[in-house]
Protein backbone atom coordinates (compact mmCIF):
# COMPACT_ATOMS: atom_id res chain seq x y z
CA UNK A 1 0.00 0.00 0.00
CA UNK A 2 2.85 2.51 0.54
CA UNK A 3 4.62 1.64 -2.87
CA UNK A 4 1.19 2.63 -4.51
CA UNK A 5 1.09 5.69 -2.52
CA UNK A 6 4.38 6.57 -3.26
CA UNK A 7 3.90 5.77 -7.09
CA UNK A 8 0.58 7.75 -6.72
CA UNK A 9 2.81 11.16 -5.01
CA UNK A 10 5.08 10.52 -7.71
CA UNK A 11 2.73 10.38 -10.90
CA UNK A 12 1.14 13.45 -9.27
CA UNK A 13 4.65 15.30 -9.00
CA UNK A 14 5.13 14.53 -12.78
CA UNK A 15 1.75 16.54 -13.29
CA UNK A 16 -0.25 12.77 -14.44
CA UNK A 17 -2.91 13.49 -11.71
CA UNK A 18 -4.10 15.93 -9.19
CA UNK A 19 -4.19 13.41 -6.15
CA UNK A 20 -5.37 9.72 -5.39
CA UNK A 21 -9.50 10.59 -5.79
CA UNK A 22 -8.77 12.25 -9.36
CA UNK A 23 -6.46 9.35 -10.73
CA UNK A 24 -9.24 7.54 -12.30
CA UNK A 25 -10.28 10.79 -14.01
CA UNK A 26 -6.67 11.63 -14.91
CA UNK A 27 -6.52 7.97 -16.93
CA UNK A 28 -9.68 8.44 -18.32
CA UNK A 29 -8.43 11.68 -19.79
CA UNK A 30 -5.07 10.14 -21.02
CA UNK A 31 -7.20 7.55 -22.39
CA UNK A 32 -9.39 9.76 -24.25
CA UNK A 33 -6.17 12.17 -25.59
CA UNK A 34 -4.74 8.54 -26.31
CA UNK A 35 -7.25 7.29 -28.45
CA UNK A 36 -6.96 10.63 -30.38
CA UNK A 37 -3.89 11.21 -30.89
CA UNK A 38 -3.81 7.45 -31.99
CA UNK A 39 -7.12 8.22 -34.81
CA UNK A 40 -4.31 10.90 -36.05
CA UNK A 41 -1.91 8.77 -36.39
CA UNK A 42 -3.66 6.39 -38.27
CA UNK A 43 -5.14 8.97 -40.58
CA UNK A 44 -1.43 10.67 -41.34
CA UNK A 45 -0.55 7.45 -42.38
CA UNK A 46 -3.29 6.76 -44.04
CA UNK A 47 -2.57 9.99 -45.66
CA UNK A 48 1.22 8.82 -46.09
CA UNK A 49 -0.21 5.90 -48.09
CA UNK A 50 -1.95 7.74 -50.76
CA UNK A 51 0.78 10.23 -51.31
CA UNK A 52 3.21 7.69 -51.43
CA UNK A 53 0.94 6.13 -54.33
CA UNK A 54 0.28 9.39 -55.39
CA UNK A 55 3.31 10.67 -56.47
CA UNK A 56 4.32 8.32 -58.87
CA UNK A 57 0.88 9.16 -60.69
CA UNK A 58 1.26 12.63 -60.13
CA UNK A 59 5.23 12.01 -62.16
CA UNK A 60 3.65 9.93 -64.36
CA UNK A 61 1.07 12.27 -65.55
CA UNK A 62 3.63 15.12 -65.91
CA UNK A 63 6.18 12.81 -67.73
CA UNK A 64 2.88 11.94 -70.10
CA UNK A 65 1.93 16.00 -70.40
CA UNK A 66 5.75 16.56 -71.14
CA UNK A 67 5.86 14.06 -74.21
CA UNK A 68 2.29 16.06 -75.32
CA UNK A 69 3.86 18.98 -75.09
CA UNK A 70 6.84 18.02 -77.19
CA UNK A 71 4.74 16.49 -79.33
CA UNK A 72 2.59 20.00 -79.90
CA UNK A 73 5.65 22.35 -79.93
CA UNK A 74 7.12 20.20 -82.60
CA UNK A 75 3.88 20.35 -84.56
CA UNK A 76 3.96 23.82 -84.05
CA UNK A 77 7.68 24.31 -84.90
CA UNK A 78 6.97 22.57 -88.51
CA UNK A 79 3.72 24.61 -89.08
CA UNK A 80 5.57 28.29 -87.74
CA UNK A 81 8.67 27.04 -90.57
CA UNK A 82 6.14 26.27 -92.98
CA UNK A 83 4.67 29.37 -92.15
CA UNK A 84 7.88 31.59 -92.43
CA UNK A 85 8.92 29.90 -95.73
CA UNK A 86 5.94 30.82 -97.43
CA UNK A 87 6.04 34.06 -96.13
CA UNK A 88 9.87 34.85 -96.96
CA UNK A 89 9.33 33.03 -100.92
CA UNK A 90 6.42 35.34 -101.30
CA UNK A 91 8.43 38.62 -99.72
CA UNK A 92 10.96 37.59 -102.00
CA UNK A 93 9.05 37.57 -105.36
CA UNK A 94 6.79 40.61 -104.40
CA UNK A 95 10.14 42.56 -103.42
CA UNK A 96 11.41 41.91 -106.94
CA UNK A 97 11.68 45.19 -108.70
CA UNK A 98 10.86 43.64 -112.17
CA UNK A 99 7.39 42.71 -110.63
CA UNK A 100 7.13 46.04 -109.53
CA UNK A 101 7.96 47.10 -113.05
CA UNK A 102 5.73 44.61 -115.07
CA UNK A 103 2.50 45.32 -112.97
CA UNK A 104 2.92 49.07 -112.59
CA UNK A 105 2.98 50.08 -108.95
CA UNK A 106 5.31 49.47 -105.89
CA UNK A 107 2.29 47.71 -103.94
CA UNK A 108 1.89 43.86 -104.59
CA UNK A 109 -0.02 41.27 -103.16
CA UNK A 110 1.05 37.83 -104.78
CA UNK A 111 -1.83 35.97 -103.88
CA UNK A 112 -4.06 38.69 -106.10
CA UNK A 113 -1.55 39.85 -108.85
CA UNK A 114 0.07 36.04 -109.30
CA UNK A 115 -2.15 35.40 -112.30
CA UNK A 116 -1.95 39.14 -113.96
CA UNK A 117 1.77 39.20 -113.05
CA UNK A 118 2.00 35.35 -115.40
CA UNK A 119 0.02 36.39 -117.86
CA UNK A 120 2.27 39.72 -118.34
CA UNK A 121 5.66 37.90 -118.13
CA UNK A 122 3.93 35.52 -121.13
CA UNK A 123 3.23 38.97 -123.08
CA UNK A 124 6.60 40.19 -122.31
CA UNK A 125 8.17 36.98 -123.74
CA UNK A 126 6.84 37.36 -126.83
CA UNK A 127 7.35 40.73 -127.47
CA UNK A 128 11.03 40.23 -126.47
CA UNK A 129 11.58 37.21 -129.19
CA UNK A 130 9.88 39.47 -131.76
CA UNK A 131 11.91 42.72 -130.82
CA UNK A 132 15.37 39.85 -131.06
CA UNK A 133 14.11 38.34 -134.01
CA UNK A 134 14.03 41.86 -135.82
CA UNK A 135 17.12 42.56 -134.50
CA UNK A 136 18.50 39.23 -135.44
CA UNK A 137 17.50 40.15 -139.46
CA UNK A 138 18.39 43.23 -139.21
CA UNK A 139 22.08 42.07 -138.01
CA UNK A 140 21.90 39.71 -141.15
CA UNK A 141 20.98 42.36 -143.32
CA UNK A 142 24.35 44.10 -142.18
CA UNK A 143 26.32 41.51 -142.01
CA UNK A 144 27.90 40.89 -145.25
CA UNK A 145 27.84 44.12 -145.90
CA UNK A 146 30.09 45.16 -142.29
CA UNK A 147 32.44 42.84 -143.21
CA UNK A 148 33.47 43.52 -146.42
CA UNK A 149 33.32 46.83 -145.31
CA UNK A 150 35.65 45.82 -142.74
CA UNK A 151 37.92 44.59 -145.39
CA UNK A 152 38.43 47.44 -146.96
CA UNK A 153 36.53 46.73 -149.59
CA UNK A 154 33.03 48.58 -150.96
CA UNK A 155 29.78 47.94 -149.99
CA UNK A 156 28.60 44.80 -151.68
CA UNK A 157 25.85 44.29 -154.46
CA UNK A 158 22.23 43.16 -153.37
CA UNK A 159 22.66 39.49 -152.75
CA UNK A 160 20.31 38.46 -155.84
CA UNK A 161 22.95 40.23 -157.95
CA UNK A 162 26.12 38.36 -156.11
CA UNK A 163 24.07 34.56 -156.21
CA UNK A 164 23.37 35.26 -160.16
CA UNK A 165 27.56 36.17 -160.68
CA UNK A 166 28.03 32.64 -158.43
CA UNK A 167 25.54 30.82 -160.51
CA UNK A 168 27.39 31.69 -164.19
CA UNK A 169 30.12 31.67 -162.69
CA UNK A 170 29.92 27.66 -161.84
CA UNK A 171 28.62 27.48 -164.91
CA UNK A 172 31.86 28.77 -166.88
CA UNK A 173 30.25 32.14 -167.75
CA UNK A 174 31.85 35.31 -166.98
CA UNK A 175 30.30 37.33 -164.79
CA UNK A 176 30.32 40.23 -162.86
CA UNK A 177 28.35 42.53 -160.37
CA UNK A 178 27.65 45.86 -162.30
CA UNK A 179 29.11 47.77 -159.39
CA UNK A 180 32.41 45.75 -158.90
CA UNK A 181 32.76 46.55 -163.11
CA UNK A 182 32.24 50.53 -162.64
CA UNK A 183 34.09 50.80 -159.79
CA UNK A 184 37.21 49.40 -161.38
CA UNK A 185 36.67 52.69 -163.94
CA UNK A 186 39.74 54.96 -162.78
CA UNK A 187 37.68 58.55 -163.55
CA UNK A 188 34.86 59.52 -160.89
CA UNK A 189 32.94 61.44 -163.66
CA UNK A 190 32.81 58.41 -165.67
CA UNK A 191 31.18 56.54 -162.89
CA UNK A 192 28.44 59.21 -162.12
CA UNK A 193 27.52 59.37 -165.82
CA UNK A 194 27.28 55.56 -166.30
CA UNK A 195 25.12 55.07 -163.20
CA UNK A 196 23.42 58.20 -164.10
CA UNK A 197 22.73 56.74 -167.88
CA UNK A 198 22.54 53.14 -167.19
CA UNK A 199 21.47 52.17 -163.89
CA UNK A 200 19.46 48.77 -164.31
CA UNK A 201 22.85 47.91 -166.02
CA UNK A 202 25.40 49.06 -163.37
CA UNK A 203 23.03 47.45 -160.37
CA UNK A 204 22.87 43.94 -162.72
CA UNK A 205 24.80 41.67 -163.72
CA UNK A 206 27.63 42.48 -166.25
CA UNK A 207 29.15 39.13 -169.08
CA UNK A 208 32.67 39.72 -170.26
CA UNK A 209 31.37 38.16 -173.59
CA UNK A 210 28.14 38.62 -175.60
CA UNK A 211 28.19 35.03 -177.20
CA UNK A 212 27.49 34.08 -173.41
CA UNK A 213 24.26 35.98 -173.60
CA UNK A 214 21.63 33.25 -174.10
CA UNK A 215 23.37 30.64 -172.02
CA UNK A 216 23.16 33.43 -169.64
CA UNK A 217 19.40 33.72 -169.56
CA UNK A 218 18.73 29.46 -169.61
CA UNK A 219 20.53 29.57 -166.54
CA UNK A 220 19.22 32.07 -164.94
CA UNK A 221 15.89 31.36 -165.40
CA UNK A 222 16.51 28.72 -163.03
CA UNK A 223 17.73 30.41 -160.35
CA UNK A 224 16.24 29.62 -156.97
CA UNK A 225 15.20 31.70 -155.25
CA UNK A 226 14.05 33.35 -158.43
CA UNK A 227 14.37 37.31 -157.78
CA UNK A 228 12.30 39.47 -155.90
CA UNK A 229 13.70 43.23 -157.49
CA UNK A 230 14.64 44.16 -160.87
CA UNK A 231 17.83 42.47 -162.02
CA UNK A 232 19.30 43.69 -165.55
CA UNK A 233 21.71 41.35 -167.45
CA UNK A 234 23.72 42.88 -170.44
CA UNK A 235 27.48 42.17 -171.70
CA UNK A 236 29.58 45.31 -171.05
CA UNK A 237 29.59 46.61 -174.18
CA UNK A 238 26.30 47.92 -173.72
CA UNK A 239 27.76 50.24 -171.25
CA UNK A 240 29.62 52.09 -174.27
CA UNK A 241 26.23 52.20 -177.19
CA UNK A 242 24.12 55.17 -177.16
CA UNK A 243 20.81 53.70 -177.75
CA UNK A 244 21.24 51.86 -174.40
CA UNK A 245 20.84 55.29 -172.66
CA UNK A 246 18.06 55.50 -170.27
CA UNK A 247 15.35 53.52 -168.91
CA UNK A 248 12.32 53.68 -171.16
CA UNK A 249 9.04 55.64 -169.21
CA UNK A 250 10.79 56.83 -166.39
CA UNK A 251 11.63 60.36 -165.18
CA UNK A 252 14.07 59.61 -162.59
CA UNK A 253 15.92 56.86 -160.27
CA UNK A 254 16.37 56.96 -156.24
CA UNK A 255 20.01 57.50 -156.09
CA UNK A 256 22.29 54.37 -155.15
CA UNK A 257 24.12 54.22 -152.51
CA UNK A 258 27.60 55.55 -152.74
CA UNK A 259 29.34 52.86 -151.02
CA UNK A 260 29.02 50.57 -153.54
CA UNK A 261 31.74 52.52 -156.07
CA UNK A 262 33.31 55.23 -153.83
CA UNK A 263 35.85 54.03 -151.11
CA UNK A 264 35.29 57.13 -148.84
CA UNK A 265 31.88 56.75 -148.55
CA UNK A 266 32.41 52.89 -147.96
CA UNK A 267 34.58 53.69 -145.03
CA UNK A 268 31.91 56.11 -143.07
CA UNK A 269 29.41 53.40 -144.12
CA UNK A 270 31.56 50.71 -142.66
CA UNK A 271 31.82 52.95 -139.47
CA UNK A 272 27.52 53.49 -139.75
CA UNK A 273 26.95 49.73 -139.94
CA UNK A 274 29.95 49.19 -137.21
CA UNK A 275 28.11 51.54 -134.79
CA UNK A 276 25.04 49.73 -135.17
CA UNK A 277 26.16 46.64 -134.85
CA UNK A 278 27.45 47.24 -131.28
CA UNK A 279 24.33 48.98 -130.83
CA UNK A 280 22.17 45.60 -131.67
CA UNK A 281 24.90 44.08 -130.16
CA UNK A 282 24.00 45.24 -126.66
CA UNK A 283 20.32 45.13 -127.07
CA UNK A 284 20.31 41.80 -128.08
CA UNK A 285 22.62 40.84 -125.03
CA UNK A 286 20.16 43.06 -122.71
CA UNK A 287 16.57 41.46 -123.74
CA UNK A 288 18.89 37.87 -123.88
CA UNK A 289 19.46 38.50 -119.70
CA UNK A 290 15.52 39.54 -119.72
CA UNK A 291 14.06 36.94 -121.27
CA UNK A 292 16.52 34.96 -118.94
CA UNK A 293 15.67 36.46 -116.15
CA UNK A 294 11.92 36.51 -116.73
CA UNK A 295 12.01 32.77 -117.60
CA UNK A 296 13.51 32.07 -114.07
CA UNK A 297 10.73 34.94 -112.86
CA UNK A 298 8.14 32.96 -114.23
CA UNK A 299 9.90 29.09 -112.98
CA UNK A 300 9.75 30.86 -109.71
CA UNK A 301 6.04 31.96 -109.65
CA UNK A 302 5.18 28.70 -111.27
CA UNK A 303 6.53 26.81 -108.26
CA UNK A 304 5.14 29.50 -105.24
CA UNK A 305 1.93 28.49 -107.59
CA UNK A 306 2.41 24.79 -107.15
CA UNK A 307 3.59 24.79 -103.29
CA UNK A 308 0.82 28.00 -102.52
CA UNK A 309 -2.50 27.63 -104.44
CA UNK A 310 -5.44 29.83 -103.61
CA UNK A 311 -5.93 30.48 -99.85
CA UNK A 312 -2.93 27.97 -98.96
CA UNK A 313 -0.67 30.76 -97.42
CA UNK A 314 -4.12 31.62 -95.29
CA UNK A 315 -4.56 28.15 -94.49
CA UNK A 316 -1.27 27.74 -93.15
CA UNK A 317 -1.45 30.97 -91.23
CA UNK A 318 -4.27 29.36 -89.78
CA UNK A 319 -2.54 26.17 -89.10
CA UNK A 320 -0.04 28.10 -87.43
CA UNK A 321 -1.92 29.97 -84.97
CA UNK A 322 -3.73 26.97 -84.39
CA UNK A 323 -0.35 24.96 -83.33
CA UNK A 324 0.77 27.61 -81.11
CA UNK A 325 -2.91 28.03 -79.28
CA UNK A 326 -2.60 24.46 -79.09
CA UNK A 327 1.51 25.01 -77.31
CA UNK A 328 0.34 27.09 -75.51
CA UNK A 329 -2.35 25.03 -73.89
CA UNK A 330 -0.17 22.35 -73.47
CA UNK A 331 2.53 24.05 -71.85
CA UNK A 332 -0.26 25.44 -69.33
CA UNK A 333 -1.15 21.31 -68.59
CA UNK A 334 2.35 21.03 -68.12
CA UNK A 335 2.13 23.94 -65.40
CA UNK A 336 -0.77 22.11 -63.83
CA UNK A 337 0.51 18.85 -63.59
CA UNK A 338 4.19 19.99 -62.14
CA UNK A 339 2.46 22.19 -59.62
CA UNK A 340 0.47 19.32 -58.58
CA UNK A 341 3.66 16.91 -58.03
CA UNK A 342 5.12 19.23 -56.59
CA UNK A 343 2.07 20.09 -54.09
CA UNK A 344 2.38 16.14 -53.52
CA UNK A 345 5.71 16.32 -52.63
CA UNK A 346 5.46 19.21 -50.42
CA UNK A 347 2.55 17.49 -48.74
CA UNK A 348 4.17 14.21 -48.08
CA UNK A 349 7.09 15.91 -46.35
CA UNK A 350 5.01 17.89 -44.45
CA UNK A 351 2.66 14.32 -43.68
CA UNK A 352 5.93 12.95 -42.66
CA UNK A 353 7.25 15.31 -40.38
CA UNK A 354 3.30 15.25 -38.90
CA UNK A 355 3.43 11.67 -38.61
CA UNK A 356 6.87 11.57 -36.79
CA UNK A 357 5.29 14.03 -34.00
CA UNK A 358 2.05 12.00 -33.97
CA UNK A 359 3.66 9.23 -33.02
CA UNK A 360 5.97 10.65 -30.58
CA UNK A 361 3.26 12.10 -28.96
CA UNK A 362 0.81 8.43 -29.32
CA UNK A 363 3.73 6.85 -27.26
CA UNK A 364 3.97 9.78 -24.58
CA UNK A 365 0.31 9.75 -23.92
CA UNK A 366 0.75 5.43 -24.25
CA UNK A 367 3.13 5.66 -21.63
CA UNK A 368 0.90 8.00 -19.56
CA UNK A 369 -1.63 5.50 -20.43
CA UNK A 370 0.15 2.14 -19.22
CA UNK A 371 1.37 4.24 -15.81
CA UNK A 372 -2.17 5.52 -14.78
CA UNK A 373 -3.83 2.03 -15.86
CA UNK A 374 -1.53 0.59 -13.64
CA UNK A 375 -1.77 3.00 -10.72
CA UNK A 376 -5.93 2.65 -11.03
CA UNK A 377 -5.81 -1.38 -10.54
CA UNK A 378 -2.84 -1.52 -7.96
CA UNK A 379 -5.66 1.82 -5.78
CA UNK A 380 -8.30 -0.63 -6.44
CA UNK A 381 -6.73 -3.49 -4.92
CA UNK A 382 -5.59 -1.79 -1.48
CA UNK A 383 -8.57 -2.29 0.26
CA UNK A 384 -8.31 -5.76 -0.17
CA UNK A 385 -4.53 -5.40 1.13
CA UNK A 386 -5.77 -3.42 3.68
CA UNK A 387 -7.62 -6.82 5.02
Amino acid sequence: IAGVHKDIAKAVSDGLALGGDTLQNAADVVHRALATVTDRVRALEEEEDRLEKAHPDAQGALDEAKDEADAVHDRAQRAAEKLERAARLTLALESERRVAEILGGDHVELEKDVKALQARLAEGASETEREQIALQVAEARDDQARLALADGQLLPPPAVVSDACRALQAEGIHAWPGWEYVAEIPSHQKRQELISRLPHLVSGVLLNYPKDVERAQEILAELRPQPTAYVAVAATGALGRSHAAGLDGSDFIIPFHPALYDAEAAEKEHHEIEDRHVKRAERIAQLAERRRADGELRRRLMDWQSDYPAGAITARGDASAAAAEELAGAEKEVAVRRQFLQGVIRRRGENRKELAKAREEKERWDGMSRRLTELVERMAEIPTWAH
